[in-house]
Order: C-alpha cells, then structure tokens, then sequence
C-alpha cells in the first residue's frame, strides 16, 4: 500500500473515531503519543493548548495547522491505550474542578461560544434535555439526570476518562488546570528542552467567580453528580469553600 493510501486510511479511521463519540456513554479515549511521552485528553481542560504547542516543537513548525494537531492525536478504546501507557516514561494528564468544567462546557456548547459547526445545538443527542442556549440552571438539571455511563465527553466524570480511581494508564502526574507553567517545566525536561506552552481554543477569559454562577442548590447538585471526581481529584476543600460563600 502506498504511503498517501495508508495516510488516507489512517485519516478516515480516526474521522470515525471523532464522529462516534457523539454516541451517548461511547469512551473513545483521545491521546497524543509522541517520543516516550503520552499525553491522555481530557476535555475543558485546555487540551488543545498542549496537544498544538507538542506537536509545534514536535514537527518544528512556525504554524501548525488543525490537520497537523489532528495527524498526530489518535484515538483508542482502554485496552490499547493501557498497552501503549506501559511503554513510555512519561505519561500524564490535566484535571479541572467540576463546577467551572461544567460551566466551561455550557458557555462553548450550549451558548456556542465556540467555532461556526453544522449543527447548532452541539448535544443534540440529549434533546429536549439539553437544548441550544437553554439558561445554565437548566443544563445543570438535564446533566445531573444523565447517568455517567451515558454521558458524552465533555461533561463526562474525568474519572471514567481518565480511567480513575485504578490509573488504568500509569499515569505519571496529574495537573491541575491552573498548574500549566509546572507542566511546561516538566515537558522541557521529559519531552523537548525547547518546547514552549501556547495558548489555543481559550473559552474563559479570565477567572471565573463560581459564586456568581451558581447558587447553593446546582452548586450541590453538581458536586453529587461528579462526586467521584471531588474525591479522586481533590476538589472537596474548593466545594466547602463556595458553599460557605452563600
């Protein structure tokens, strides 16, 4: 098989990955592999920041193009991916507080804060629970109802993507969100000593007050719903500290 037919192939295989994780509780796990380093997607989380900024020092590209980002992210069910994890030295991953994840998720595709799509309400899977520009209260409630084993990826629990709480891909370190510069000092040591941290697909500029978002009722009702992330990641002191705001 030629070279521009096996690309092909490869192309249409990871087109269908992408267009069947739209099915409802469908984990397709989304990674960069690159030298010994293996980084696990997990959305709202500033995933593209890092994946674009890899494969910028990978390639050595002034301009990498989103057929670049997408050459080089593949797409794995677990067990494969568990495989691969067992072979690289550093392997790590990007975790978010539940509460401005979710509303992270609203403001880029419930209020199409994002890219011009074909379709306009991006969960249309979930209608009429979830519906394009309902208000924030709502898409809690709706998101609250959908068992996680249905959910789509982006208000997934970052624990079944993440395969917590057993670690099914080794993974070395976990970041917080607000941890990139740590992160951009470690993939300088185990990744490329010239790789730079750029910033890409942004969707929150600033810091967001949680209080002003919430109030107490959808504040615990998000905690419950992704409860095995408050634990597994460390995000009880932060939901103590907003409850005690109101």
């Amino acid at each position: 098989m030629s070279t521009n037919r096996s690309k092909e192939k490869l192309s249409k295989k990871k087109l269908f990955y992408r267009a069947i994780q739209k099915f409802p509780g469908l984990n397709i796990v989304q990674y960069l592999h690159i030298k010994n380093t293996l980084f696990i997607v997990n959305p709202k989380v500033g995933s593209s920041s890092i994946i674009f900024s890899m494969v910028k020092d990978y390639l050595k590209k002034d301009n990498v193009t989103v057929e670049d980002f997408y050459d080089c992210v593949s797409y794995s069910r677990k067990p494969r991916l568990r495989s691969i994890s067992k072979n690289t030295s550093f392997n790590f991953a990007i975790t978010r507080d539940p509460f401005s994840r979710l509303y992270s998720c609203y403001k880029q595709k419930v209020l199409l804060d994002d890219q011009p799509r074909i379709t306009k309400n991006y969960f249309f899977q979930y209608f009429p629970l979830i519906k394009n520009k309902q208000n924030f209260n709502d898409f809690v409630k709706a998101v609250c109802l959908i068992p996680d084993s249905l959910s789509e990826k982006h208000f997934m629990t970052q624990s079944r993507i993440l395969g917590y709480p057993k670690n099914s891909f080794n993974i070395n370190k976990i970041y917080e969100i607000s941890d990139l510069s740590q992160l951009e000092d470690d993939l300088r040591h185990e990744y490329s000593p010239t790789f730079n941290l750029e910033r890409h697909n942004t969707t929150n500029k600033g810091s967001l007050d949680l209080t002003e978002i919430y109030d107490k009722k959808h504040l615990k009702m998000v905690y419950d719903r992704y409860y095995v992330d408050i634990v597994n990641f460390g995000y009880k002191e932060l939901y103590l500290e907003l409850m005690d705001s109101f």
